[in-house]
């Protein structure tokens, strides 16, 4: 099965409307009937460069299934012995609204 590292190209690709380069190496593979392996760190469904390739893929008619990883701050939490919320405790979390400065 072919692995593949999605390039940076990606997100450019999917916010112009055309597929990116990644997402024809993806499709030139799955016309020979082959299965793909895109990895990424974490969640795919969490900040992941994955999630546009397959939103590119399925508008050119092709099928995927995406399979769970483990975020970073579950992991994290799960290393520590932690939790991250308990009863009646809220957690959420959000990407930076604004750069934190450089404070060295």
């Amino acid at each position: 099965m072919p692995f593949l590292a999605p390039s940076h190209d990606t997100r450019s690709g999917d916010l112009t409307g055309k597929p990116s380069g990644s997402c024809w190496t993806v499709a030139e593979e799955l016309k020979k009937n082959q299965d793909i392996a895109l990895l990424t760190l974490g969640d795919p469904s969490i900040y992941s460069t994955c999630m546009y390739i397959q939103n590119q893929i399925r508008a050119m008619g092709f099928s995927y299934q995406m399979v769970a990883g483990v975020p970073s701050f579950c992991a994290a939490a799960a290393s520590l012995g932690e939790s991250l919320t308990e009863a009646d405790q809220p957690c959420g979390f959000s990407p930076p609204l604004i750069p934190v400065p450089n404070r060295s």
